[in-house]
């Protein structure tokens, strides 16, 4: 099994407009292949966490990949401080380095 953590603050008075883009999100990020769990909950004010569990790396980094992940990066470019993003295999961990890689950047 592979978790993904995000943690994000977001920048002043956004908070409402991006917790109403993410709650979205992460509907339709639950139907995905592999993906056996996806949280999303307020932290403190302005800080928010995403937490996944997926099946296996593979369909993660598909994830990844997907247009809808691009639009949860639209978000955090737009309404947030850079992400700190903890991806674990159980063995190892890793950061936004797997996200980009697996978008090809």
């Amino acid at each position: 099994m592979t978790k993904l953590a995000i943690g994000v603050k977001t920048i002043p008075r956004k908070d409402l407009e991006f917790s109403q883009i993410i709650e979205s999100l992460v509907i339709e990020f639950r139907k995905n292949p592999g993906c056996l769990n996806y949280k999303f909950k307020r932290e403190k004010e302005s800080e928010f966490l995403l937490e996944s569990e997926w099946e296996y790396m593979v369909q993660l980094e598909e994830h990844f990949r997907s247009k809808l992940f691009s639009v949860l990066l639209g978000a955090f470019h737009t309404l947030c401080e850079q992400p700190e993003v903890k991806i674990s295999d159980g063995k190892s961990s890793y950061g936004m380095e797997v996200v980009e890689a697996a978008r090809g950047g």
